[in-house]
């Protein structure tokens, strides 16, 4: 049972005195870090009490929201109507169970000028969120953030500082970002000793820079725009999403390097995923199958129709809308996070 709070004079406590005090802001602190009901953090910026230590631990509370208001030390005297606002908006959370929503929600999209990217940022703006569009300069990328209402800014992912270069032009253009789905990559045919020899190093690091590398300067620089975002009623300040591969886990001959990257990929969204927790930021990875893009155009009926025949069902390639449902719902669902989402109707690659 929690004390009754003591009189003004004695609530500040200096030394650990007046013990009873102590006593209660112990006690509440106790409470505050085990209890499941929701709690709103006003945040004072430059603040006065809350900072330093405090403010870290404050953060640690589960279930707990924030609202950064300016102020000091009056804090609900300097930033009267933004915590009425905060306020009303918590409870309206708990009322609705209200998580991401896209609706005015800014989102950048690595690869979006086609297939399954394309798919995503085309159903993103559907439910109503504003987008970038991020591609190599040759692609559709810049008639499709026309078509979009988007902007378009040219990027090459093994260019690391253009990357952040056209990360900072979106974020800038958007005035903040909340969303960033990356699908940029590819992959060699080559086995680890061919014909000709060794499989050739430089040929097999440039695969895992494409893919594995790219993904992380991506995600780290997009996570450092998010932590600047006003948390919502989840404390969600946004959600990564990287486009791994079945190949990661069932990779076949031939995809050694591609396997490698996506795998690596997998294995460093858990690990993402607990770095950037504590800011509210999430970060999964979908695992796709064989799916009807611009890479597998040339593919033949006869070949596609071989390469998904050990699938449970449907036994065809997937469509660019289906991995774009798997990853608005990833977005709009709090609980996903840390995981890599296999998008495959129950397909398992064969050595070939």
């Amino acid at each position: 049972m929690l004390q009754k709070s003591a009189t003004w004079p004695r609530q500040i406590t200096l030394a650990g005195q007046p013990a009873n005090v102590v006593k209660i802001v112990n006690d509440y602190s106790q409470w505050l870090s085990e209890t499941d009901i929701p709690e709103l953090f006003v945040n004072a910026k430059p603040g006065a009490l809350i900072t330093g230590p405090v403010w870290y631990l404050v953060r640690s509370w589960p279930n707990l929201s924030e609202v950064i208001v300016p102020g000091v030390h009056f804090v609900q005297e300097d930033s009267a109507d933004p915590i009425g606002e905060a306020v009303a908006e918590c409870y309206e959370g708990l009322e609705t169970g209200k998580t991401m929503e896209v609706k005015d929600h800014n989102a950048i999209f690595v690869g979006g000028a086609s297939g399954m990217c394309r798919a995503t940022a085309e159903f993103f703006r559907e439910k109503g969120g504003n987008l970038a569009i991020l591609d190599r300069p040759r692609s559709d990328g810049a008639a499709v953030a026309a078509e979009l209402g988007g902007t378009f800014h040219e990027c090459n992912v093994m260019d690391w500082e253009g990357t952040e270069a056209a990360i900072n032009a979106a974020v800038e253009a958007l005035g903040s970002v909340h969303f960033c789905c990356n699908s940029a990559g590819g992959g060699i045919a080559k086995r680890t000793l061919t014909k000709d020899g060794p499989h050739p190093l430089e040929e097999f690091q440039r695969v895992i820079d494409l893919n594995l590398i790219s993904a992380f300067n991506i995600s780290r620089l997009v996570a450092d725009k998010m932590s600047q975002n006003e948390p919502n009623e989840e404390g969600e300040r946004g959600c990564i999403i990287n486009t791994a591969s079945i190949a990661a886990f069932e990779g076949q001959i031939g995809q050694v390097a591609y396997s490698a990257a996506k795998s690596g990929m997998v294995g460093m969204t858990f690990v993402m995923a607990r770095d950037l927790g504590s800011m509210g930021i999430r970060a999964n990875a979908i695992a796709p199958s064989l799916f009807n893009t611009g890479l597998t155009a040339g593919i033949s009926d006869e070949f596609a129709n071989a390469l998904v025949k050990d699938a449970a069902f449907p036994k065809r390639m997937g469509m660019p809308r289906h991995y774009a449902i798997q990853a608005i719902a990833i977005y709009e669902n709090a609980m996903m996070n840390g995981g890599t989402i296999r998008v495959d109707a129950g397909q398992r690659f064969a050595p070939r």
